[in-house]
């Protein structure tokens, strides 16, 4: 299989920190900034966590608001758990309120706060099936935790999702979770229609790909063109950044399928 890593990144192999994006180029309409980092990037999303946020090791760790519920989007490398815990207190909303936590797949910068956040929240864990037993420490070099030099501190996962395609609600909010493997085996999608358009969480769907981590280029080349058929208005990626409007994400996912 050829690999999709490139030298000098931090992710596994291609970490290019691109949540710092010129204003001009990110959404607009209901979004907040903060040294040109995009923190509130449409109405009921907020970005609480990445590489220029809490740490160099994390991925994008994205907020989902609503009635009061809150819902998590991954929860970076396990060194900046409290950290993401405050930047959803500075975003205006309580910790205590975070019900669920999705992990959209099994590395160490997604999923190596989860054990720290449950414990201080007590939400919910959901994640695939495919990447269930790396999750729960069952499967350790799945992780990639070395890659960064980082011990991972395992999570159980209480709602393995099974099917291609599953149903969940944050508050009134509901959000699909989509089976996209390629990345690794049991990698998931999260999208949802909010009032500022339809907005996808293609957590690494650049990749990179690595026999270690069961990667298979025939499944990621299938799940790109799935999410490229969402036709999402905003996209949040897990190390490249915030992609806004349609146009700017069909060309960023179709970079992936014929650059």
């Amino acid at each position: 299989m050829e690999l999709l890593i490139k030298e000098g990144c931090r992710c596994g192999g291609c970490r290019i920190p691109r949540s710092r994006l010129d204003p001009r180029s990110g959404p607009k309409k209901n979004s907040t900034f903060e040294g040109g980092l995009i923190l509130k990037i449409t109405e009921g999303v907020h970005l609480v966590g990445g590489p220029e946020l809490t740490a160099p090791e994390d991925c994008n760790v994205y907020l989902v608001e609503n009635s009061g519920s809150l819902l998590l989007v991954d929860a970076g490398c396990g060194l900046t758990a409290v950290a993401i815990l405050e930047r959803i207190k500075k975003a205006g909303f309580e910790p205590e309120g975070l019900k669920t936590l999705v992990l959209t797949h099994a590395h160490i910068d997604h999923c190596g706060g989860a054990a720290e956040i449950v414990r201080r929240t007590g939400c919910r864990v959901i994640a695939h099936r495919g990447d269930q037993n790396a999750i729960e420490g069952k499967d350790s070099g799945k992780v990639a935790a070395d890659f960064y030099g980082l011990e991972y501190n395992p999570v159980t996962v209480d709602q393995p999702v099974e099917s291609k395609e599953a149903k969940i609600f944050c508050g009134e909010q509901e959000l699909v979770l989509l089976h996209i493997p390629g990345h690794t085996p049991g990698s998931i999608a999260v999208w949802g229609d909010f009032p500022g358009g339809r907005v996808l969480f293609g957590q690494d769907l650049h990749g990179p790909l690595h026999p270690q981590w069961g990667s298979d280029r025939k499944q990621w080349t299938s799940s790109l063109r799935e999410m490229l058929s969402l036709k999402a208005d905003i996209l949040g990626e897990g190390h490249f950044g915030i992609y806004a409007p349609a146009p700017k994400v069909e060309g960023f996912i179709r970079s992936f399928l014929y650059g």
